[in-house]
C-alpha cells in the first residue's frame, strides 16, 4: 500500500545482504531504500517460512517468498520472482525478536549457459 511500516521488523544494526547490489547497513539505510522503491512502485509478498530455530538471544528463519514489483504509474510488472531467504533475528533488550541480517538469493534455476 506503499506504507514503509513494515521495516519496523529490522533491528536498528540490521543489514541486507543480496546479490549484485552493496549490503544494505543500518535501519536508516534500510527504511530509506523500501520508502523509495514504494514511491515509484507498488510491492507484493508472500513468505513461506521451512525452518526455524533458537539458540540463546540469536534465532534464523529460513525459506522461501515470492516477490511482484509494479510500477506504480503504469502496472507494468517489472519483477516477478521467487527468491530464498534466511533471516538472523536477535533478541531485543525489551525482549522482542528483530531482524538483524537478512540474506537473500534467487530460488530460480539458473540460465543456461552455452
Amino acid at each position: 500500500r506503499g506504507d514503509p511500516g513494515f521495516v519496523d521488523v529490522f533491528a536498528k544494526d540490521a543489514v541486507i545482504i543480496a546479490p549484485s547490489i552493496p549490503d544494505i547497513v543500518g535501519f536508516g539505510a534500510i527504511r530509506a531504500m523500501y520508502a523509495d522503491m514504494l514511491r515509484r512502485n507498488s510491492m507484493m509478498v508472500h513468505f513461506s517460512t521451512e525452518e526455524v530455530a533458537v539458540a540463546g538471544d540469536l534465532a534464523y528463519e529460513h525459506g522461501t517468498y515470492t516477490i511482484q514489483i509494479s510500477d506504480r504509474a503504469s502496472g507494468k510488472v517489472l519483477q516477478n520472482a521467487k527468491n530464498k531467504h534466511v533471516h538472523i533475528l536477535k533478541r531485543q533488550p525489551d525482549g522482542s525478536w528483530k531482524t538483524w541480517r537478512l540474506m537473500v538469493c534467487s530460488a530460480e534455476p539458473a540460465a543456461a549457459v552455452h
